[in-house]
C-alpha cells in the first residue's frame, strides 16, 4: 500500500520523464554545441600550465554539456546557450580541481608567498633571504611557517 509521501512523489517524477528530451535531440544539440566546448577549454587552458592537456579539459566540457542538454529546462526562459556555457565552464574546472592534490587555501598562500617574493625582489634588486620576507609579513618561525615557505615551487 502506497504511503503520502510516495504518491507525492509519484508525480513529481513522471513530470521529470516529460521533460526529458529524446537522444536523437541530446546528441544533436551536444553536435551544435562542439565548438562553444573548444573555445570554453581553449580560454580556461591559456591561464593553466603547459602540463595540464587541453584534450582532457574538451573532454570534461563535453561531458559538461551533455549534463547542460539533460538538465535544460526550456520553461525558465533562458537560452540554452546562455546556460550551456556555465555548465561546461563548471565541469571543467571541476576536473581541475578533481586533479589537484593541493587544496585551495594552499594554493592561495603559495601565491601569496609568491607575491611578496616578487615584490621583496623589485625592491631589493635581488633574491630576498628567507628572514628578510618573514619579517615582511611580520611571521614567526613556527610550524606553520615552514609549512607555508614548503609551498614554493621549485626552481
Amino acid at each position: 500500500m502506497p504511503t503520502k509521501v510516495m504518491q507525492a512523489r509519484v508525480p513529481r517524477a513522471s513530470t521529470r520523464r516529460r521533460n526529458r528530451i529524446s537522444t536523437t535531440v541530446r546528441d544533436q544539440i551536444v553536435l551544435d554545441h562542439l565548438k562553444l566546448v573548444k573555445a570554453i577549454a581553449v580560454r580556461v587552458h591559456e591561464n593553466l600550465p603547459v602540463h595540464v592537456d587541453l584534450d582532457d579539459l574538451v573532454h570534461a566540457g563535453v561531458l559538461g554539456l551533455f549534463d547542460a542538454a539533460n538538465k535544460y529546462n526550456p520553461d525558465k526562459k533562458v537560452v540554452f546557450h546562455s546556460y550551456a556555457k556555465y555548465r561546461i565552464k563548471g565541469a571543467i574546472l571541476d576536473s581541475l580541481r578533481q586533479l589537484d592534490w593541493a587544496s585551495r587555501d594552499l594554493r592561495k598562500r603559495q601565491k601569496m608567498v609568491e607575491a611578496i617574493t616578487r615584490e621583496l625582489c623589485d625592491k631589493l634588486k635581488r633574491t630576498p633571504t628567507e628572514a628578510e620576507s618573514r619579517r615582511r609579513w611580520a611571521w614567526e618561525w613556527t610550524a606553520g611557517g615552514a609549512w607555508c615557505w614548503n609551498c614554493k615551487p621549485w626552481a
